[in-house]
């Protein structure tokens, strides 16, 4: 018992859900190419977001399998993390799917960051290192 608690313990937590934006996809057959760094070079458009929540102790590799996983899930073609989409993009296909009352600006809420950081924070500005990250990558498909 004790080693199956360890063994838990040592793999770390997360979790991952999607949010449609567009119209869905079929399931897919391959995982999406997951792109941190820089946008895919094909044109693609967005069909929802894939967000990952995970602890401190889960990897940058492992945070995008759980990404690609739950994309491939939702026929995702593409994963790019969201701090590389452009601004006007993020709104697309939003607008379409919400109902109106909730496309409303708010005042002074600050974004998640997400890019792989602990999210949190203490008054010296320094991310809390036991805080779970949050990530986001917009879930695309090629334009044909």
């Amino acid at each position: 018992m004790r080693r199956l608690a360890l063994v838990f313990l040592m793999s770390g937590c997360y979790s991952s859900h999607f949010v449609a934006t567009g119209k869905p996809a079929a399931p897919s057959t391959v995982a999406p190419e997951v792109f941190t760094d820089s946008r895919p070079a094909r044109a693609f458009h967005s069909i929802g977001w894939v967000e990952v929540e995970a602890d401190p102790m889960i990897s940058e590799a492992t945070v995008r399998k759980v990404a690609a996983r739950e994309g491939q899930r939702r026929g995702c073609e593409v994963l790019v993390e969201r701090r590389l989409m452009p601004v006007s993009s993020l709104f697309r296909n939003l607008r379409q799917s919400l109902p109106s009352s909730v496309l409303v600006a708010h005042d002074g809420d600050e974004p998640r960051s997400g890019g792989g950081q602990a999210q949190g924070g203490s008054q010296s500005g320094r991310s809390d290192p036991t805080a779970w990250r949050h990530r986001e990558f917009a879930c695309g498909v090629f334009d044909r």
